[in-house]
């Protein structure tokens, strides 16, 4: 019966994320460029910054506040 609860938990997490995840990522305008392995972050004011991996040298910013 734990192991059963385990599973459930870890089931429905994964599934969360996996929503949670696409649910933002549909929002976002599209870069100049795709974009793999890659990293980002998010400031406080909105602004995404996105790059390198794929990207080589390059940085983009998403501001999401003037992206709507």
């Amino acid at each position: 019966m734990k192991n059963f609860k385990k599973m459930m938990t870890l089931m429905a997490l994964c599934l969360s994320v996996a929503i949670t995840t696409s649910g933002y990522a549909t929002t976002l305008p599209d870069i100049p460029e795709p974009l793999k392995n890659g990293t980002g972050a998010i400031d406080n004011n909105g602004v995404i910054y996105v790059g390198l991996g794929t990207a080589g040298t390059s940085w983009y910013k998403i501001d999401l506040k003037k992206a709507t």
